[in-house]
């Protein structure tokens, strides 16, 4: 696994062509840990980059989400999951 710095040069590297392709970076490194454990793989991150006066249910998971985590477990493949989660 890359160190950050390494991961920000490929972010940079992007912008050469156009806008930082954060997406793309962060589904390669999905589909490489997917590849290396052979677990499906969900990254659920909540309003972490909201203002600090936004209330703490627009930036934390709660309950509002299940609809979401419902619908990317619908499809998957197997019986094991990794899951990353980026909440404050």
């Amino acid at each position: 696994m890359p160190l950050w710095s390494e991961i920000l040069g490929e972010i940079y590297e992007t912008t050469r062509s156009g806008p930082p392709d954060f997406d793309g970076i962060r589904r390669k490194y999905l589909s490489e840990l997917n590849r290396y454990t052979r677990r499906d793989v969900i990254l659920y991150a909540s309003g972490w980059l909201q203002k600090q006066e936004a209330p703490p249910n627009f930036t934390s998971i709660n309950d509002e989400d299940i609809h979401a985590f419902m619908e990317v477990t619908s499809s998957l493949r197997g019986l094991r999951l990794d899951l990353i989660l980026h909440s404050p």
